[in-house]
């Protein structure tokens, strides 16, 4: 039976949901509808078990956009560095407020550091708690660049994340401004928790995603390697302005968890911003209400790294 909905590659369902996905965030920026079409034309006729194919047409297209491309050199300007947390990619991030971000005269540096994304799956680089030598190689790269203020480099970073941003801020004082998108306090006792529970909890990955990405064999491993994986004696040393955005909701980090990495903060100048279920945001990572969330960190930006 034919379905009633638009398949770009008819009987092929797999191929159909994703090249559907692309189409509806090209109004978001996410790809031009006809370069999505040059992909579509260069997998006609292709089997639909071909992942090889589908991988090629993409990178092919991609690597067509990235040579028309130009980079205009404009005054220097205050950037913030962009990571990932536990399951996301730079792309995704990109569509997560980043050009808003940019209109407002900051440029944006997104990576996927250690554990994420191309990191790990085209470099092999699993997940690491010190990943303030991550953030600190993002400034050694921006200090070089003609284009960026070095002394207004900020950084923010997503769910893990709210581990990642804090501890580079904390020990790398090249950094003017911190937001922990979604806080994390102690990730071994998540985990911990989580495994106790045989991962009947709230997730947003499957539980031996963990093992993955810390290049662990057992999960008893993994539960090793995220010991240091704890902020408490870190964020003490945080000098510059802080900022920990937080759902009141959350069901996957504690509302607690925010409050004492809050509290701990070493800086004179942090805030704590939690949103509630009647405003919306309440969520994981204000996933209920993306606009708010990104509105509120980036008005803070604003005012730490362009008015100071």
């Amino acid at each position: 039976m034919t379905p009633k909905y638009f398949m770009y590659f008819p009987g092929n369902y797999r191929w159909s949901a994703a090249f559907v996905n692309m189409l509806g965030r090209a109004a978001y920026g996410g790809a031009d509808i006809s370069e999505l079409h040059k992909i579509g034309r260069a997998l006609a006729g292709k089997a639909a078990e071909d992942d090889e194919a589908w991988f090629d047409a993409c990178v092919s297209v991609a690597d067509e956009v990235r040579g028309h491309a130009e980079r205009f050199v404009a005054s220097r300007a205050p950037c913030v560095v962009f990571f990932d947390g536990l399951d996301v990619t730079k792309e995704i991030q990109y569509l997560a407020g980043v050009p808003d971000l940019i209109k407002r005269g900051i440029s944006v540096l997104v990576m996927d550091g250690p554990g994420t994304g191309e990191a790990i799956r085209f470099r092999g680089l699993v997940l690491r708690h010190d990943y303030e030598k991550a953030g600190s190689a993002c400034i050694d790269f921006l200090e070089q660049r003609d284009d960026v203020d070095g002394k207004k480099i900020g950084i923010v970073a997503i769910s893990l994340g709210g581990y990642y941003a804090p501890r580079c801020a904390a020990l790398e004082p090249r950094f003017a401004a911190c937001i922990a998108w979604g806080a994390i306090w102690d990730y071994h006792a998540v985990w911990k928790h989580r495994i106790e529970a045989q991962f009947k909890a709230s997730l947003s990955v499957p539980g031996h995603h963990i093992m993955w990405i810390l290049g662990a064999a057992t999960l008893k491993d993994a539960l090793k390697r995220l010991e240091p994986f704890n902020l408490d004696g870190v964020v003490q040393k945080m000098r510059c302005p802080f900022l920990v955005v937080h759902g009141e909701d959350d069901e996957q980090i504690p509302l607690s968890d925010a409050r004492a990495l809050y509290d701990a903060c070493g800086s004179n100048d942090k805030t704590l911003r939690v949103f509630t279920s009647e405003e919306g945001g309440a969520q994981h990572c204000q996933r209920d209400y993306l606009t708010l969330g990104c509105a509120t960190m980036w008005n803070w930006f604003e005012e730490k790294l362009l008015r100071a």
